[in-house]
């Protein structure tokens, strides 16, 4: 395990704080516990199509489960093992793939960040002081003083 996949694991714990990121990112959690027990030990050619089969069904997964963005990235690392497995066929460096993945997941984790901001980190909950406090919207009774 780099470095660099520990911080993408510790960014998607962090995730599930916010209500709208939870389901996605520990689906992702998830996916990650069981690629790091069974698929990262394996030979290559093994390697390539457990984890570009991971990659898919955790592509479905998001994607019907109204993370339609976070489920396209997790289809857009299908092809990013296509090119480890040619690349490791042809006895290249697999540099080109590590970047690519680790690209791929920094944007999954800046979309969430960023469906996590809207819902969780908003200091006013999206309404002004005086009617955050007296908890008072539109369609609710006024009070009559």
């Amino acid at each position: 395990m780099n470095t660099y996949q520990v911080l993408f694991i510790g960014a998607f714990f962090a995730l599930t704080i916010p209500k709208q990121t939870r389901f996605a990112s520990s689906i992702i959690i998830f996916f990650n516990v069981v690629y790091f027990l069974f698929v990262i030990d394996l030979d290559w050619v093994e390697y390539y199509l457990y984890s570009a089969t991971l990659n898919a069904v955790l592509g479905v997964i998001l994607f019907f489960f109204n993370c339609r963005l976070v489920g396209l990235l997790s289809f857009f690392l299908i092809p990013a093992n296509i090119l480890g497995y040619v690349l490791c066929k042809n006895y290249y460096d697999p540099f080109v793939y590590d970047t690519m993945c680790a690209i791929i997941i920094l944007l999954q984790i800046l979309v969430l960040t960023i469906r996590g901001l809207t819902d969780g980190a908003d200091i006013r909950h999206k309404d002004g002081p005086l009617v955050f406090l007296v908890n008072f919207d539109s369609n609710k009774n006024r009070a009559k003083m």
